[in-house]
């Protein structure tokens, strides 16, 4: 588990679900409904757009459950950016707003990792 944290681990996937990754692994899962996702949506409203998904999941490795939560943010009108988080237990509302919370925090390290690894200087003046 990462210290303080309800997640043991969490992974950006890009324009991928987590469950289309689980599919093409041949891993089994089982997606479940939960009011927590409408919770999540009503009390993060300012957060969550109604084209963003969230889903709730259950998967097993070496005969461990392993629940996870697949955030799909939508960054331009046809593509979502996707961000799972790994919890060894079924989370939380409490576990999920903490995880919520880390989700703008986590994105801005991931792009000032990406931002040192580009080769070239990104120019975003504009074209003449």
């Amino acid at each position: 588990m990462i210290q303080g944290k309800p997640y043991f681990d969490y992974k950006f996937l890009g324009v991928e679900s987590f469950t289309k990754a689980l599919k093409q692994s041949g891993v089994s899962f089982l997606p479940y409904e939960d009011p927590l996702v409408d919770t999540i949506r009503t009390g993060d409203a300012s957060f969550f757009t109604n084209d963003d998904t969230i889903t709730l999941g259950v998967c097993a490795k070496d005969g461990t459950d392993i629940y996870f939560i697949d955030f799909g943010l939508l960054i331009s009108p046809n593509i979502r950016s996707h961000v799972v988080f790994l919890y060894s237990r079924k989370p939380t509302l409490e576990d999920v707003r903490l995880t919520i919370d880390d989700i703008e925090t986590l994105t801005v390290e991931k792009l000032e990792t990406v931002k040192k690894q580009v080769p070239f200087p990104i120019d975003t003046g504009t074209v003449n």
